[in-house]
């Protein structure tokens, strides 16, 4: 979750890319196009989150927004709102948007996401669908649940039919010395991960969790290989891939195995250092040089395996000023024997998610030479069902 002061104005992109049936397509042509979205790090967060450029409400309102895909919510700051924390641009104002609607409790959407347990009606006599949502970091967002048009760019510049679940993104590294560097995420057919060096695993569904589960079997750190469990044994489905969050985290067991090789593989005349940072306590290197550490391997179930080079698998905490383990112990904030796969290990990998085959496949790719929207291309506009914006209501 970003911080207040970073982002513009705060999307959680998710309800599209999991519920698709929830998306309805204004143009409906059918071409060889692929709704396309700029990806990019937040350069002012410092070490940010990835924010995805779209447009919300008729006419096209720029944002950009939080692409995660750890996260079932789309939502956004608006109009009236005189307690949501400040933000830079003007928020978007629904009553400037013909498009924009709220939904009300009777909606189906409504009562979906009520399995959830997030939403409750108000007790006015418009009764309308309310949400509130804690994230894994303890913040929170409440508000509305409303329907509104996004629009996306388009690969070729003609209208395009958005009914293929699938998605992918090649998510950007962070590089201080290269802010403005982009890449992209696409949408349906065209987004498909293929060629030489693609490898695949599947997605594993868990009852009442949306987010998007793999097996991990190990990780090598070096050549020495790191099983998940001590055990030997794997449970399907214990890590989710998730975009929003940067480092990775791994149960205590696994998480103080791994970073026991990590501190026998480093150079000796590299001192470990144990920082106490919000996040938790990380393992970080005095270095003002490129740190020289281990390549990693990612072991995936059906002998998918990810090498990562220290540019994934470290960064540097411009804060305490060293280079830190991007991989923290998940222990009290997700749940016993389930990790997150961060976005720092993600990055440079051109990730497809296939919803109809349930496999993610990966393919290793220099994101920044991804980028081929352009502003000049014709728009796909999408309606949008789920949507929470974020103002004064009543519980």
């Amino acid at each position: 979750m970003a911080s207040a002061d970073v982002v513009t104005m705060i999307l959680i992109i998710y309800v599209i890319l999991y519920y698709s049936s929830t998306i309805k397509v204004v143009n409906s042509d059918v071409s060889d196009g692929t709704p396309q979205s700029e990806l990019r790090r937040d350069k002012e967060g410092g070490e940010g989150a990835q924010l995805m450029k779209l447009s919300l409400g008729t006419p096209p309102y720029e944002i950009y927004a939080v692409a995660d895909t750890g996260s079932m919510m789309l939502w956004t700051q608006c109009e009236p709102c005189p307690n949501c924390y400040k933000q830079k641009n003007p928020k978007f104002d629904p009553k400037k948007s013909p498009s924009y609607a709220t939904l009300p409790c009777t909606a189906q959407e409504c009562s979906h996401a009520n399995d959830t347990g997030y939403t409750s009606c108000s007790k006015d006599d418009q009764k309308i669908c309310n949400y509130n949502y804690t994230y894994m970091d303890d913040s929170i967002t409440q508000g509305v649940m409303s329907k509104e048009t996004i629009t996306f760019g388009s690969s070729s510049g003609k209208p395009v039919s958005f009914k293929d679940v699938k998605f992918s993104h090649c998510l950007v590294p962070f590089d201080p010395d290269h802010p403005n560097d982009a890449s992209i995420m696409s949408f349906g057919r065209g987004s498909e991960v293929s060629g030489e060096g693609v490898v695949s695993s599947p997605l594993i569904t868990k009852h009442c969790k949306n987010q998007y589960f793999v097996t991990v079997e190990g990780i090598s750190v070096g050549e020495q290989f790191v099983p998940f469990n001590s055990s030997g044994s794997v449970s399907k489905g214990n890590m989710y891939l998730e975009s929003g969050t940067r480092v990775t985290m791994l149960p205590q067991d696994f998480y103080g195995r791994s970073v026991e090789q990590v501190k026998k593989t480093m150079n000796s005349s590299l001192k470990p250092v144990e920082v106490n940072d919000e996040s938790g306590t990380l393992l970080c290197y005095n270095t003002t040089e490129n740190l020289k550490a281990p390549l990693f391997t990612v072991h995936f179930d059906g002998g998918a395996k990810l090498q990562l080079s220290p540019a994934q698998t470290f960064y540097q905490n411009k804060q305490h000023k060293l280079h830190c383990f991007g991989t923290l112990n998940s222990s009290h904030t997700i749940g016993e024997g389930i990790g997150l796969y961060g976005s720092y290990a993600q990055s440079n990998f051109l990730n497809g998610f296939d919803l109809e085959k349930m496999l993610v496949s990966f393919k290793a790719a220099d994101c920044r030479k991804t980028s081929s929207t352009s502003s000049s291309s014709p728009n796909i506009i999408l309606q949008v069902v789920e949507m929470f914006f974020k103002y004064p209501t009543t519980l």
